[in-house]
């Protein structure tokens, strides 16, 4: 019925071109809306999808924007890996076509004897969420869009025909004229992504989400600018080799963005850089980290996160702004504090309650160092104290730490007092330590630490 809806009013007399399509399929789960798509009936999909044969109408012929969205809501008992599929070369107007999002859809391309040569030549978006397909038949879908600016591919299904050369989990992209790229690598899709061959001269924007793979740049990105990575690291017994030398192949590749913000479990879960690797990011000029919440600190001690920071100060020699977000103060323990909360609400605003009385009192608290003289005491951290780094010397002007302070010897605490005796041209240490009550707040102390540093360097 959908179906016939549909053409009759496509083909109704005096119809004029249809330029943009858009497909919003919902339903309580994936298998109806597979249904849907097939034309009411489940047996068929294989065979037949709506959109297919709604392209395949003349009035079509010049779509320039094509965008098949499928809500299911929360449907994690589905196993498939596709709701409806589209033999793009037949069914698409390639000469036409600007912008192509599709979602759970599967794509069918031809023999590669039968492919035209340049099937998309104005396609300059494509966007494909939770897509399945052949790794080889996605890569030549991409080859053929030479003009191709915008690239998003998310958990994404690579399946192969046996009939057809194996991949072997090396994604080769082409794109002359790319310049935003986005790949989700999620690991619980079928046969994903184990590395990249990259050619995108052209590349400003750069987002990976997944596993850690083995990337090779094939072009000099020199307008690299923004770079987002999400790196899933984990360490097996007698991998650490291999793990240090893809992580930093990776990082590597992308040496010449100017904006890095690197996501990883743990601080301690960078590999430390060796002294004689030459791994030199002399474009970066704002670098953020920030680590998982659930496990930073929990499988990784002090000195290897001091460790893991020097590798990163070394590798960054001109950079600006720096962010290390150890622990977010609005996850682990506000989530737990509010579970141990419920029935006894009075609780929760003690701190508050009591900041705020300190607050209303201060002047009279300003000869009082009882509270600030602990963190007097705060230790050094090995690995990164006494050793010199270009961008604390001349360059690093910007520093906000996030962590939540246990104790005031904590990782970060120690951290803040490093960067506040060591960064010579600093203009700003912004700490958030996530306590409520604010004369537990080390900002005082950052001052005073500062001041102490200015005092020893005017002696």
């Amino acid at each position: 019925m959908l179906y016939h809806d549909v053409t009759a009013s496509l083909r109704a007399p005096g119809r004029h071109p249809v330029t943009k399509l858009s497909v919003l399929a919902t339903g309580s789960e994936e298998r109806r809306c597979q249904e849907v798509l097939a034309g009411g009936d489940r047996y068929s999909h294989h065979e037949f999808c709506v959109i297919d044969g709604v392209l395949f109408e003349q009035a079509m012929r010049r779509t320039e924007e094509l965008c098949v969205q499928i809500d299911c809501g929360n449907d994690d008992r589905s196993s498939l890996t596709y709701v409806y599929r589209l033999r793009l070369i037949s069914s698409i107007p390639g000469d036409t076509i600007r912008i192509l999002e599709l979602a759970s859809c599967r794509i069918e391309l031809p023999p590669p004897d039968h492919a035209a040569p340049f099937p998309f030549p104005r396609l300059a978006v494509l966007r494909l969420e939770r897509c399945s397909s052949p790794m080889r038949d996605l890569a030549t879908l991409i080859s053929v869009a030479p003009n191709l600016a915008a690239l998003h591919i998310a958990r994404h299904s690579f399946c192969w025909y046996p009939e057809r050369d194996f991949d072997d989990g090396r994604f080769v992209l082409h794109c002359p004229s790319l310049t935003s790229l986005t790949l989700d690598n999620d690991i619980t899709c079928i046969e994903g992504i184990r590395a990249i061959d990259l050619y995108a001269p052209c590349i400003v924007t750069f987002r990976y989400t997944g596993t850690l793979v083995d990337l090779a740049m094939k072009s000099k990105a020199t307008d690299l600018t923004h770079v987002y990575l999400n790196l899933q690291i984990w360490y097996s017994p007698g991998e650490s080799d291999a793990i240090v030398s893809t992580f930093w192949k990776f990082l590597g590749s992308l040496r010449n963005t100017k904006s890095l913000k690197l996501n990883v479990p743990a601080m301690g879960s960078i590999p430390l850089l060796d002294n004689g690797d030459n791994i030199v990011f002399e474009n970066l000029k704002h670098l953020e980290v920030e680590c998982d919440p659930e496990t930073d600190g929990w499988h990784h001690s002090k000195k290897g996160s001091a460790m893991s920071v020097a590798t990163l100060l070394r590798c960054c020699p001109v950079i600006h702004e720096l962010k290390l977000a150890l622990e977010s103060t609005s996850s682990k323990f506000m989530s737990f504090r509010s579970r141990r909360a419920r029935g006894r609400k009075s609780l929760l605003f003690t701190e508050f309650n009591t900041s705020r009385d300190l607050f209303n009192n201060r002047r009279t608290m300003l000869d009082d160092d009882d509270e600030s003289s602990e963190f007097e005491e705060v230790a050094d951290l090995p690995g990164l104290t006494g050793c010199g780094f270009d961008c604390l010397q001349n360059h690093l002007k910007r520093v906000v730490l996030q962590f939540q302070m246990e104790d005031v010897n904590c990782f970060g605490v120690r951290l803040a007092k490093f960067f506040a005796e060591t960064c010579k041209v600093l203009d700003v240490l912004q700490v958030d330590d996530g306590v409520h009550n604010f004369r537990r707040h080390i900002n005082n102390n950052v001052d005073k630490w500062r001041a102490n540093e200015s005092e020893k360097q005017k002696r």
